[in-house]
């Protein structure tokens, strides 16, 4: 059913994201909260909200009530009723009506009603497979997002401390450059390789926002 389908998904979202949290553990680049999941519901409302999701839940519905029909089908029971003229009259002032009622139900032989309630099954059968496989194929996307926006975080981080030290050693160098202290092949090869590693920077910033701007607008209620 629905509710084993989600199980099985999510126990595999963050069982995933557990043995991302030991891998952050053990690099130490990252705090561990920042290479786990969001909140369980949280993921569960975005995916459910879904466009490819809701449409495949409204199948779902669809299929359910088409198998009730196929179930009880148009087998109810019907009141009608006829109205008749009565031509027996004694003087021809006198008129009078007759009224029949009736009750009647459609006949359905008992292999029509198996055969009718296995098609119905069938149909729910195959739309709940189709909502569990557009439940499970949007919590795949959620997960290279999720943790390639983890990544390129990281590497924006990691980028910036590296810009950070070299700006620190170019302004030392420089400064040592003008008392004499250091050649000037040191000044230009600190500064080259600030050069390089701001570039790297603006490389992985500018990844960093693709992928942010991508998971954002995908899922939107996620911070």
């Amino acid at each position: 059913n629905i509710k084993t389908i989600k199980t099985i998904i999510f126990a595999t979202l963050f069982g995933v994201a557990g043995s991302a949290n030991i891998f952050a553990a053990e690099t130490k680049s990252a705090k561990i909260s920042h290479y786990g999941l969001p909140p369980e519901n949280l993921v569960i409302a975005n995916l459910e909200n879904l466009p490819e999701v809701l449409a495949a839940k409204q199948d779902l519905e669809a299929a359910k009530q088409q198998a009730k029909q196929l179930r009880y089908g148009e087998y109810e029971f019907e009141v009608g009723y006829t109205v008749t003229k009565n031509r027996s009259r004694t003087t021809p002032s006198e008129r009078s009506k007759d009224y029949e009622t009736a009750l009647s139900r459609t006949f359905r032989f008992p292999g029509k009603y198996f055969a009718d309630k296995k098609i119905g099954n069938s149909l729910v059968e195959y739309a709940q497979i189709a909502y569990g496989d557009a439940l499970h194929e949007s919590a795949r996307l959620f997960l290279n997002l999720w943790f390639s926006w983890q990544r390129d975080y990281a590497a924006v981080d990691a980028l910036q401390k590296q810009v950070n030290l070299y700006e620190q050693q170019y302004q030392h160098f420089q400064k040592r450059h003008k008392i004499g202290d250091v050649a000037n092949i040191e000044v230009i090869q600190t500064q080259s390789a600030l050069k390089q590693a701001q570039a790297l920077l603006f490389q992985a910033q500018t990844k960093f926002n693709s992928t942010n701007e991508i998971l954002r607008h995908k899922f939107p209620n996620i911070k």
